[in-house]
């Protein structure tokens, strides 16, 4: 690991990454210098046993430095525990010890005056007694020193007895794990699942080669874009659909999951969207008196739907144990279902829904995707931009 920018180093005393975490609570993501990337999603978390009181983070810099301004903003999430309340900044000059606001954006601190290699930043207090002091968190989602733009780039060793041209095998660190898993059969789909890795985004490697010359990098790649993911598997004259909300960012769980014909896949609302919606749209009027919501099995039987059509026409009732619905008919070319979730504990899931005469979404996966020179990944080498081309399969994208 190389560190740059203005910075040698950057360590702490724990952090949720490490071995010594609460396995319930390891987030590989969730490492020192995640403080440092610019990312306010991402954060420095504690680790450990003892609680967060006493925990520390540190940057060691590339030369003496003054520390003229200092900005820190500190995680305010009641699953971690308690948040920051007072905090000692620490330089080869002395210690400032401070109380902090319980705000989630950056607030200035105070350092010691005058020049030093490093600087820590140590907690000293909570906002309250956590109820299990070994189990509370705590976290700084962005330190900023003036006058320092950490960067950090993992610098792979030259290949030893090589003169001339060599091939570099290069991969990510393993740790990711996406929140949707294909099981044996049907995708199961949590945000318990998923979790980062200590790379966070992108991909940055540094070496240095014997001998110059024109070489061919290939690689394999994740579209992690739910959005570019649905526009690239759209086929043409297919029915729209969209939906209230979603329970993991995974192409497993988009919209389109409820209504492909694929028992395999299901959309699952929001855990916290008590009455989700659901519309599916398509060309041409159709006469619908009944429809059926087919859902997994540990999450079957009756459910209040109500099912609106264009201009305002409304049905509702309770569905049969089959999920199918009977009620009045309505001439439209669309259908909004609201799903009362009401005392089920689970969100609502759909694994497909059966609208008569529509035709559910096409199977994709089989079809080829490319994308041209300049649409792929984007590469840069020795600061300079490189264009790239992708190719793979739809089902590539939807598998995530």
């Amino acid at each position: 690991m190389t560190y740059g920018g203005g910075v040698r180093d950057v360590t702490a005393s724990t952090s949720a990454a490490g071995d010594d975490a609460v396995p319930q609570a390891r987030e590989p993501e969730a490492t020192p210098f995640a403080a440092l990337d610019g990312d306010q999603f991402t954060a420095w978390k504690t680790g450990g046993w003892k609680g967060p009181v006493g925990q520390w983070l540190r940057v060691d810099f590339d030369r003496p430095r003054e520390v003229r301004s200092l900005t820190a903003a500190f995680l305010q999430d009641g699953s971690l525990g308690p948040a920051v309340s007072r905090v000692a900044v620490e330089t080869e000059n002395g210690t400032v010890r401070q109380d902090v606001q319980k705000i989630v954006t950056g607030q200035p601190l105070r350092a010691p005056s005058g020049t030093t290699r490093w600087l820590r930043l140590r907690i000293l207090g909570l906002a309250s007694e956590p109820l299990v002091a070994g189990f509370a968190r705590a976290g700084v989602a962005e330190l900023s020193i003036g006058g320092v733009r950490p960067a950090r780039t993992f610098t792979m060793p030259a290949p030893a007895g090589v003169d001339g041209p060599a091939t570099y095998v290069m991969s990510r660190a393993q740790g990711a794990a996406g929140e949707c898993v294909k099981g044996s059969r049907r995708w199961v789909c949590s945000p318990s699942l998923g979790s980062g890795d200590e790379e966070e985004a992108g991909f940055d490697r540094t070496f240095t080669s014997a001998a110059a010359g024109r070489a061919a990098v290939t690689g394999t790649a994740v579209l992690t874009d739910r959005r570019l993911v649905e526009r690239f598997t759209t086929a043409r004259g297919q029915p729209a659909v969209t939906a209230s909300s979603v329970l993991a960012d995974h192409p497993a769980d988009q919209p389109r999951s409820g209504f492909d014909g694929d028992p395999q896949t299901a959309w699952i609302a929001g855990e916290r969207d008590e009455a989700p919606t659901y519309t599916v749209r398509w060309k041409g009027r159709k006469r619908l008196a009944a429809v059926t919501v087919t859902r997994p099995p540990t999450a079957s039987g009756p459910m209040r739907i109500r099912v609106e059509g264009e201009r305002g026409q409304t049905r509702e009732g309770l569905s049969d144990v089959q999920g199918r619905l009977a009620f009045a008919p309505m001439a439209t070319d669309r259908v909004t279902f609201t799903f009362f979730r009401e005392s089920q504990a689970q969100p609502i899931q759909v694994t497909d829904l059966v609208i008569p005469g529509v035709k559910p979404m096409p199977d994709v996966r089989g079809l080829p995707l490319r994308l041209p020179c300049g649409y792929g990944p984007k590469l840069r080498i020795d600061g300079a931009t490189v264009r790239t081309k992708a190719t793979g399969t739809l089902g590539d994208l939807l598998a995530g």
